[in-house]
């Protein structure tokens, strides 16, 4: 048996790098990974995490729950270069457009109608408060597939 000794932590195209003593287990020797309903992102602890900067974003709630997946019990490696021909892709890997629906919040066109309100410095700092907000505020179609992301094709990225 092999030793475990870190945990990366995949987080819309970045992550985070965990060392085993910083981990949370569950039955013994599975390490925990918390995930927010519908969100595709892991953490390594409960809470709120804001996708954004400046402590202006996209809440990401986690919280322990009887739901739980316990990936033991069930997995499938879909690609690993070092392993040769040894594993063949399934098709879904090699789909490049954006998972899920199409999303208009129509608010960019509101966004516009202030900016033209406001006078100069305002303006100015408006465009920086907005220009700072996630992209998903205004609409959104869904994530790309995992061999878009940085970490699939170059280093495990750090969240910054």
């Amino acid at each position: 048996m092999g030793q475990l000794w870190r945990v990366y932590f995949s987080q819309h195209s970045k992550g985070e790098w965990l060392e085993a003593s910083e981990l949370e287990f569950q039955n013994g020797n599975k390490p925990v990974a918390y995930s927010s309903l519908h969100g595709h992102a892991l953490y390594p602890k409960p809470g709120l995490v804001l996708q954004g900067n400046g402590g202006i974003g996209i809440r990401n709630d986690t919280a322990k729950s009887d739901m739980v997946m316990d990936t033991g019990v069930r997995f499938e490696v879909v690609a690993g270069e070092y392993l040769s021909s040894a594993i063949s892709e399934p098709a879904w890997l090699n789909f490049f457009r954006k998972w899920g629906p199409r999303i208009d919040y129509s608010l960019n066109d509101e966004i516009k109608k202030v900016e033209k309100l406001l006078p100069g410095n305002l303006n100015t700092t408006f465009e920086k408060f907005v220009d700072g907000l996630p992209d998903e505020i205004l609409g959104e179609e869904g994530p790309t597939g995992p061999k878009l992301k940085n970490n699939w094709s170059g280093d495990d990225c750090l969240s910054t």
